[in-house]
């Protein structure tokens, strides 16, 4: 049983989305689906503060949006230095993630997974909001994605599926 972590992107984006609403970050909720990378896909249809939808105009979203690269070039910079990753952010979303598959809850965690047919996808590894439990992913949940949301997914399908069939042709090789 394995899912890849991909939470950060998710925390983050719920970092930004405070930073824009003057709120704070335990009172927002939203998600990041697609490539833990650049064309990472913000749920802006999922964002809610105190439980209540939002509406982010376009200036925000790119704002947001273009504080991807910045964010991850930062971290392969400190990585470079460090040898370590985003500390903080892990420790949040892995006890997020202990706790959501110890207590069988309802929280919804993004991971990296294998959809079988969720979002149109098989055999690729993409991030994708689930529900945990003691045997593993309990559900692959699928949101009403608006149309923004729906082509940034199939941008981030299409890097996925690139570098999946490099890592293929490569593995073909070796062996």
């Amino acid at each position: 049983k394995v899912i890849g972590y991909s939470f950060n992107d998710t925390i983050r984006f719920r970092e930004f989305l405070a930073q824009e609403f003057n709120e704070k970050v335990s009172q927002v909720d939203g998600y990041v689906i697609g490539d833990h990378g650049e064309t990472q896909v913000h749920l802006y249809s999922t964002a809610k503060i105190d439980g209540k939808s939002i509406v982010a105009d376009q200036n925000t979203k790119q704002r947001i949006s273009g504080n991807v690269p910045i964010i991850l070039s930062q971290m392969e910079e400190y990585l470079g230095k460090t040898g370590r990753t985003a500390g903080w952010t892990c420790a949040v979303g892995i006890s997020q993630i202990v706790h959501s598959i110890v207590e069988e809850n309802d929280t919804i965690i993004p991971c990296s997974v294998i959809p079988d047919g969720e979002y149109g996808q098989r055999d690729l590894s993409i991030t994708l909001p689930i529900l945990l439990g003691k045997d593993g992913v309990r559900e692959i949940l699928e949101f009403d994605l608006v149309d923004d949301e729906i082509n940034g997914l199939k941008i981030s399908i299409n890097t996925l599926e690139k570098a999946t069939d490099r890592v293929n042709r490569l593995l073909s090789t070796s062996l």
